[in-house]
């Protein structure tokens, strides 16, 4: 709950836990007569509300007052539930599959065609589904696209709407989701009860006590160029999951540790660092796991001169037409002369979106060559 306290569904009915004691639910009487199957609670600017699947149907807890939820048509008993972060609720029960919306009138239910039997459901932060059916599992996108799953032979998915982590149960391992990259842990395969909390944690329930395992989570570095190439200073940011439970980040490359402000940034400076192949290594510490997160970013440092790069370009490539002896009135072919004229070189040689390239005529200047010059300029014309 969001007091911290626990909502309890046992035999007798419920019952509200904290550190201290357990004690019976104002709403337990309601519930002795019932076998409650599933459970959601949600809280907004109007308080409370609570969500029960049980053995005889829906029910809707609000403003102190219990309401019997009866989509027409569908099916409500022994249902499977799951509330997304917009407060819609999924319900798997029998062969149907719906959501319900709460409105100023009552309650509004949509169901969804052709969807599987489910025996679980769960719904992720970005509001995608998940149902765990008999065979496989399935995913519904908020766009309403479905994906079987059933090729990757997971056997249940659970999600929670207060993190993007979702975890899939398989024969061969406990796998974890999240941004885009699936990946098997070290955690223990088991049928036992579970769920997934709001760090993205798979907590679990066994006879031995609750396990909790930790999601491996990404950190993501931004501000290098898309491709890798650095060559003037660049200002990168560490973006870690879970930024609430960061104590500790740290950023070196070749050995020699960075400056990293508190917004968790630092700068890269290519002069310092010299021409060639580097990566920064990242290192995220949380409270809430001992071992650190560790991430690797590989870039390239290229420092073009005039002397070893720029002066045998514009021999070749501009020497027929800015020459020193050349007939234009024109002249490119000292390293002033470069500097001098550089945005309008580098707009001739590489052009834009809308202008195409128009120097050296003809044939256009290699991509190469082309990169060459704006890593020059870039360099500080060196």
């Amino acid at each position: 709950l969001p007091d911290g306290r626990f909502l309890l569904a046992a035999a007798g009915g419920l019952y509200l836990a904290d550190d201290v004691e357990v004690v019976a639910s104002p709403l337990s009487d309601y519930f002795t007569d019932q076998t409650v199957v599933s459970m959601e609670a949600d809280a907004d600017g109007e308080g409370l509300a609570l969500w029960f699947a049980t053995s005889e149907g829906l029910t809707y807890w609000r403003a102190e007052m219990l309401h019997t939820v009866e989509p027409e048509g569908l099916s409500s008993t022994n249902a499977h539930i799951a509330l997304a972060s917009n407060g819609t609720l999924w319900v798997g029960a029998a062969e149907d599959l719906y959501r319900i919306q709460p409105t100023d009138d009552g309650f509004d239910a949509w169901a969804e065609q052709g969807a599987a039997t489910a025996q679980d459901l769960g719904v992720d932060l970005d509001g995608n589904l998940w149902v765990t059916t008999e065979s496989s599992v399935q995913l519904r996108t908020p766009d309403a696209a479905w994906f079987d799953l059933s090729e990757f032979a997971p056997t249940r998915a659970t999600a929670s709407r207060k993190t993007q982590h979702v975890w899939l149960h398989a024969a061969d391992a406990l796998w974890h989701l999240h941004g885009g990259t699936l990946r098997p842990t070290d955690g223990p395969v088991s049928d036992d009860v579970g769920q997934t909390d709001a760090l993205g944690r798979w907590v679990m329930a066994t006879a031995e006590g609750v396990i909790r395992v930790n999601p491996g989570r990404s950190v993501q570095l931004e501000g290098l160029p898309e491709n890798g190439v650095v060559a003037s200073a660049a200002t990168v940011t560490i973006n870690p999951d879970a930024a609430e439970l960061v104590t500790t980040v740290s950023m070196t490359v070749g050995g020699e540790e960075l400056a990293v402000s508190e917004d968790w940034t630092a700068t890269i400076d290519p002069h310092q660092l010299g021409a060639g192949d580097y990566s920064v290594e990242v290192q995220v510490s949380y409270s809430d796991v001992g071992i650190p997160t560790t991430a690797t970013f590989p870039f390239t440092v290229v420092l073009p001169t005039w002397e070893a790069d720029i002066q045998p370009l514009a021999d070749s490539n501009c020497g027929g037409c800015h020459g020193e002896k050349a007939a234009l009135e024109v002249k490119l072919y000292t390293k002033k002369q470069w500097t001098t004229s550089f945005d309008l070189i580098a707009l001739k040689t590489g052009g834009t979106d809308e202008i195409a390239p128009a120097m050296p005529p003809g044939d256009t200047m290699p991509i190469d060559l082309i990169e060459l010059i704006q890593y020059w300029g870039e360099a500080g014309h060196l």
